[in-house]
């Protein structure tokens, strides 16, 4: 298949990103927050992990997945260039997108890279990719998005086998063990058209249904948890209940062990590194429960072939999925 019978000439995955060394973490979580001052200690204490975890991989892997995503494409026949543009840290969107015009690139299939749609989730990066492609005047790209992928079979698939792994390690205690999904926390009634009366959030039910199908996966049925974690500030009500709270209700059930799955989440970052393999764990060890985290989708090979199979959708014209946002 050659380049010129490719309906796209390029893909770009849309990221958070994250500060890659330790000295950037304030500057990182301020331009998230904002310069708000009743959030000024919230955003100290943050900055104040990835000043601990010496910043984040967040970006480094990102972009294997991209360079997974590229492989598998090629497998099937499909050449084409795979960019990474993050919305809150170098490369950012603007500047990646900005290179894809002097590329000569026209017509980009987008991948937001959030397993579970909401404002901060989608809206706000398409918004993002709006300013980019305005800035760049009459070379503005052609932009069409990749459906979403919270209830596919290649992300229940790989988180299922990496809460396998981790069940693994519990032994004969591994079916005595609380499952418990996480999720980030979100505002709530965080989006301008939810506040209109405009649509319904549907991050949380999509959430929710990714747990129950993981489950499944792993033999559970509805013998499972959720809950959230990460609020950036305090200010304002987000989502609960969160990731500590749960672990001591399940210290008040009697359980003993647990595996906490990050499936919110599709690499390790720090609010996964921090807020759960630093925070809950702690929350887990003083309440005497032994505690597992699985790893997140990352490049799991069922989880890229997800990927390659989104965006082979859009090249193939394949009909689009039902999706409350688009």
């Amino acid at each position: 298949m050659t380049a010129t019978a490719l309906k796209f000439d390029s893909i770009l995955l849309i990221a958070f990103g994250g500060p890659t060394s330790g000295d950037q973490g304030y500057d990182y979580v301020k331009g998230i927050v904002g310069d708000r001052p009743a959030a000024e200690d919230r955003i100290r204490e943050v900055a104040g992990h990835y000043e601990r975890l010496n910043g984040s991989p967040f970006n480094s892997l990102t972009f294997e997945q991209g360079e997974a995503i590229s492989a598998e494409l090629k497998k099937r026949g499909y050449e084409v260039p795979v960019y990474v543009g993050m919305r809150h840290w170098d490369p950012y969107v603007k500047d990646v997108m900005a290179e894809m015009v002097d590329d000569g690139r026209e017509d980009t299939l987008a991948v937001i890279m959030a397993p579970h749609q909401c404002f901060v989730s989608w809206d706000w990066y398409q918004s993002t990719v709006k300013e980019a492609n305005d800035a760049v005047g009459d070379k503005a790209l052609n932009i069409t998005y990749a459906d979403p992928w919270w209830l596919e079979e290649g992300f229940i698939t790989a988180n299922a086998e990496n809460i396998k792994k981790s069940l693994s390690k519990l032994g004969d205690k591994a079916d005595d063990a609380k499952l418990i999904f996480s999720a980030h926390s979100i505002p709530v009634n965080g989006c301008p058209s939810c506040r209109a009366g405009d649509r319904t959030c549907p991050y949380g039910g999509q959430f929710e249904e990714s747990a129950k199908a993981t489950a499944a996966a792993v033999g559970r049925g509805d013998n499972y948890l959720t809950c959230y974690q990460s609020q950036s500030e305090f200010s304002r009500q987000w989502t609960e209940p969160d990731v500590s709270q749960v672990i001591k209700d399940c210290k008040e059930k009697g359980v003993r062990n647990v595996v906490v799955s990050p499936i919110g989440f599709l690499v390790d970052h720090v609010e996964v590194l921090w807020d759960l393999d630093v925070e809950a764990k702690e929350t887990a060890d003083e309440c005497q429960i032994q505690y597992e985290r699985a790893a997140t989708a990352g490049t799991h090979p069922a989880f890229i072939k997800l990927m390659a199979d989104r965006i082979v959708a859009r090249f193939e014209d394949q009909p689009r999925i039902d999706a409350p946002l688009s």
